[in-house]
C-alpha cells in the first residue's frame, strides 16, 4: 500500500510540505502518499492515520490536502487508499471521543 522506497535525499520534491511550531519541514506529501521528513535522516511514509493522530495541531491541514488530492487525483487508486484511511482515522477518533462522554467534547 504504502511505498517501501527510502531515498538517500534529505527533502525530495513534495506537492505540500508541512512545518513543526518551531518552522521546520516535518511532513510532506506527494503522489497521495505522507512522508516524515526531518533533519534526522531519510523520509519516512506514513500512512494517514499516523500522520493525523501523530501531528495533531497539523491535523486540518493534513485532511485538507487529502481532499485536494482526491480531487485532483479522482481517477487514481491510491485516491480510493485515501478516502478509506480517513473515513476509518475519523471513526475510530469519533468511537475515542464518544467513549470519553460529552465533557471531553
Amino acid at each position: 500500500m504504502y511505498p517501501l522506497e527510502v531515498r538517500s535525499e534529505p527533502h525530495p520534491p513534495y506537492d505540500v510540505v508541512l512545518p513543526d511550531a518551531l518552522g521546520h519541514p516535518v511532513l510532506g506529501f506527494r503522489n497521495g502518499y505522507w512522508f516524515h521528513i526531518g533533519r534526522d535522516g531519510p523520509a519516512r511514509p506514513l500512512c494517514a492515520r499516523t500522520a493525523i493522530i501523530g501531528h495533531p495541531e497539523s491535523a486540518g491541514p493534513i485532511v485538507q490536502v487529502m481532499c485536494w488530492w482526491m480531487r485532483e487525483h479522482h481517477d487514481h487508486p491510491q485516491a480510493i487508499d485515501l478516502g478509506t484511511e480517513l473515513a476509518l482515522t475519523v471513526g475510530e477518533m469519533s468511537r475515542r471521543l464518544h467513549a470519553r462522554g460529552p465533557a471531553a467534547w
